[in-house]
């Protein structure tokens, strides 16, 4: 189980609007009471700055909760208790506040403590030593030929008219269950399920920055990968036919936008948007969302042929996925409703391989946007039982790391496998790739393997394995 979002402070408390809480990092702005859109944040927010992190690997750690004193605690009661006298809707329930955000070599560490909605009364008493924010994650999904869809909040909401991203702030876990990066992921999946009902897979979604704006709040940032905006559309039109008798939806309607100017002709927005928007189509952030230069492309070795994924493909996919020997150090099985999803979006995706022998499919290789740091472009693959044995793999991961250095020789390539998986570490040593560091990821050990710019893997007959 992973934090979930209760819809009913969530609505009426800003979703999209969290964390991190220092006194020193205090913004001067309109209180979370605000009804009026345009007050609210009139289009960018003018004059709030909004800070940005990364990408790279962020850690969450629990803390205790701040203390607030008893004076403080009975004028929240008073307020909340006239708040939800005004709304019934209201819902105190829990959320997660930072209570730290420390920049260390080599990552970014959130620390968070767990506290009731409620809580973010104190924003609105003078005085008060600290005030509280709540984390939350937006989901950056773009759509082929360009643009971002982003969300009008619908009359129900704190903030009727406001544009935001997908997303939605953030529970503490169960108790006994751990709030991590991979927790983020589904979560933000679900958000943008749920606010735009577009399925995507958690393992999809890459880190793209954290911010820290209004309130001194703190927002991670997932980037989805590109799909047809006639899809996001239907997906959207569809969630509003299914709630139109039962409830009203969080975003009562979507566009696509591409850059600020044209996000500033919809109307108010949430603080960060404009910020994160200009980030996104700033060219100098390309490197944040790597795609190959050339695509499509074929590759061959002396046995191989190397295509993009094809349709027609979707039995040997949905093999590779379910086959629990194939899937052993990839954290078992993909549940059959992810695989749909997964065979909807895989025909023709940039940087994904289909590898064949003698006109048969027999795995896949692909290359993809490290989600985990920004400069990194992330190789792997997966073959099924019957190639083992006869070195296909290790020269069709070569061969595809080859055409990467003809395209973007200075790009850092990085594997990732479990630590416990010796035969894919013995292909990558033999690859030439070298051992960087160990990291924990869906609760195992992975070993994270590097192949430095410029450098290029070893050749067939080179101590690859056999």
């Amino acid at each position: 189980m992973v934090p979930v979002v209760r819809r009913g402070w969530l609505r009426m408390g800003h979703r999209p609007r969290p964390v991190a809480v220092s006194p020193d990092h205090e913004r001067s702005t309109l209180t979370s009471d605000s009804r009026s859109p345009a007050a609210a944040h009139p289009a960018a927010s003018a004059g709030q700055a909004v800070e940005f992190f990364g990408p790279q690997p962020l850690v969450l750690v629990e803390t205790a909760p701040p203390q607030v004193s008893a004076a403080d605690r009975l004028a929240v009661d008073r307020i909340w208790a006239r708040d939800a006298a005004a709304n019934p809707a209201l819902f105190d329930g829990p959320v997660i506040v930072c209570t730290g955000l420390e920049q260390q070599p080599g990552r970014l560490v959130l620390s968070w403590a767990p506290l009731s909605y409620r809580y973010r009364a104190l924003r609105q008493l003078p005085g008060t030593p600290w005030k509280p924010a709540a984390v939350f994650v937006t989901v950056l999904q773009p759509v082929t030929g360009g643009g971002l869809v982003v969300g009008r909040e619908s009359a129900s909401t704190a903030h009727p008219g406001r544009w935001q991203l997908p997303g939605g702030s953030v529970e503490p876990p169960p108790d006994g269950q751990q709030l991590d990066f991979e927790a983020l992921r589904r979560h933000a999946a679900r958000e943008l399920a749920e606010e735009i009902g577009l399925e995507s897979d958690p393992d999809s979604l890459r880190l793209w920055a954290v911010s820290r704006g209004e309130h001194s709040n703190i927002g991670v940032h997932l980037a989805a990968k590109p799909v047809p905006e006639g899809l996001v559309r239907r997906c959207h039109q569809a969630l509003l036919t299914s709630m139109a008798s039962s409830a009203e939806p969080e975003l009562e309607a979507i566009a696509t936008v591409d850059s600020p100017t044209r996000l500033a002709a919809l109307g108010p927005t949430v603080d960060y948007l404009h910020p994160v928007l200009a980030r996104w189509a700033d060219p100098a952030q390309a490197s944040d969302r790597w795609q190959p230069s050339v695509w499509p492309a074929t590759l061959a070795t002396s046995r191989l042929h190397l295509r993009p994924v094809e349709t027609a493909d979707a039995e040997l996919l949905s093999t590779l996925w379910s086959d629990p020997g194939v899937r052993r150090y990839l954290g078992g099985p993909v549940p059959l409703d992810r695989i749909a999803r997964r065979l909807e979006q895989a025909p023709g995706h940039p940087g994904h391989f289909t590898v064949t022998l003698h006109g048969a499919p027999i795995g896949r290789v692909t290359v993809d946007q490290d989600h985990r740091t920004a400069d990194r472009t992330e190789v792997s693959y997966e073959f099924l039982p019957s190639a083992g044995g006869r070195g296909l793999a290790a020269e069709a991961v070569a061969e595809v790391i080859r055409w990467v250095r003809t395209t973007d020789p200075e790009r850092e390539l990085v594997a990732v496998t479990q630590a416990a998986n010796r035969r894919s570490r013995r292909l990558l040593e033999a690859l030439g790739l070298s051992a960087d560091r160990r990291l924990d990821e869906h609760g195992v050990e992975q070993a994270v393997y590097v192949l430095a710019p410029g450098e290029s893997p070893a050749a067939p007959g080179q101590g690859l394995p056999s």
